[in-house]
């Protein structure tokens, strides 16, 4: 680009991917440079960020854990896409908690602030791994098209 225009800008991930990509954008926020699309699929968080429990102490949870991210987000377009099937009730010393069988009980759900995008009825594997894996295909399929259709309208 010539001078000092800037071009379209966007920014995904998946889990620990989706995880920076949210921090990234955060960091360009702050610094005032506009983002187009920020994306985060299946982002990686853990149990001791949700802002809210499980219902039950055990078993399958229908509550959608909920994450603040590290700070605000400047962006024409934010999304996070995840499924819940691999989030899972706990009865520990601290009370009811979601966990899961990822490493370090990671667990998925909305980023405040972020389109909802819950994918969970479309995704049918038999662990948690694998739907955290089918998720992430599912999702950068559609965050692909949508860039493309940006991309193209320019």
């Amino acid at each position: 680009m010539a001078g000092n225009t800037r071009g379209k800008i966007f920014i995904y991930g998946t889990s620990s991917g989706g995880r920076n990509a949210v921090d990234l954008a955060v960091t360009l926020s702050n610094r005032g440079i506009p983002l187009t699309k920020v994306a985060a699929l299946d982002a990686a968080f853990f149990p001791d960020e949700s802002k809210v429990q499980p219902e039950n102490p055990i078993g399958e949870p229908t509550v959608i854990p909920q994450f603040d991210p590290p700070g605000s987000v400047a962006a024409d377009r934010k999304q996070s896409f995840f499924q819940t099937k691999g989030n899972h009730s706990t009865l520990t010393r601290r009370g009811v908690r979601f966990t899961s069988s990822m490493s370090f009980g990671e667990i998925h759900g909305q980023i405040s602030g972020f389109t909802s995008e819950d994918l969970t009825n479309k995704i049918n594997k038999d662990t948690d791994p694998n739907m955290h894996v089918a998720l992430s295909q599912a999702a950068t399929g559609v965050v692909h098209q949508e860039i493309q259709a940006v991309l193209d309208s320019l």
